[in-house]
This record gives C-alpha cells, structure tokens and sequence, in this order.
C-alpha cells in the first residue's frame, strides 16, 4: 500500500485513509493493554521472534497465498493471553469498519484500496466481506 501511495502521489492523485493513525494508537492501546502488566514468557517470545515472524509472513506475502498469511498471523497471535480480542480489534472490526466506508467511497469515482495482507483472506478478510457486500473484487498483478 506504501508504494501505491507513493505512486499516486507523484501524479498528484489524492490519496486518503480510511482511518487515522490516532484511531490507530487507540487500537493498540486496547489491543496491547499494559496497566503495569509483566509479560509472560510466551508474549516475550512473540516480541523476541517478531523479526524472524515478520519475516516468514514477507515470504508468504510473495508467495500470493493469503490464506496461509492468515494462519501464520493467528498462529503468532495465539501465545497471546488475549489473543481472540487482539484478532478481533487489529482485523476483524477494522475490515468491517472500512467495508461499511467503502462503497460510498467507491460509487463517487473510480478507487483502488489497499490493504495490508492480513486484512484480505478468511471469512472475516476484505475480500469476502465486500463481496458480501455485493461489490466486485479484482486483485491487481503485478
């Protein structure tokens, strides 16, 4: 999505979000509550080995299998004591949000949206809730 960004903005198209990073902190902050809370050893694991994970997911990412990409994120998150309510704040009820944003958004003129790659795959993905939604999904290659 950083490069479409990028992109659309050396042709002067404007670009928007459909949410703001203050939005975003909060998110973070209900996801991640801390309140003085001592880490277990399995969630420090997950902060330890956040690189090696990353990493996995970026190979997954160019491997165009989604799926396996949303296996690997809930396989990560589920050390996590909260790890239902860190999958619900962080995917689940973001993706709903933007699929009630996007139609609106999408029938005042031609639009691309870009998503991070774990908001896209499962029953709860982007892709599904829009076409749901009864609105056509094109993946665009390349």
């Amino acid at each position: 999505d950083y490069e479409l960004m990028i992109l659309a903005q050396s042709k002067s198209i404007p670009v928007h979000g459909l949410e703001n990073v203050a939005y975003q902190i909060e998110l973070m902050k209900k996801a991640f509550p801390m309140n003085d809370k001592v880490l277990t050893e399995e969630e420090l694991e997950v902060f330890y080995n956040i690189g090696s994970a990353f990493d996995d997911l970026v190979k997954t990412y160019w491997s165009e299998d989604i799926v396996k990409m949303e296996q690997e994120f809930e396989e990560q998150m589920s050390v996590l004591d909260n790890s239902e309510e860190v999958v619900r704040l962080m995917l689940k009820a973001r993706n709903q949000n933007w699929v009630k944003k996007i139609p609106g958004i999408a029938s005042e003129r031609a639009t691309v949206f870009a998503f991070g790659a774990g908001h896209l795959a499962g029953e709860d993905g982007v892709i599904n809730l829009l076409r749901s939604a009864g609105l056509t999904v094109k993946p665009v290659m390349n």
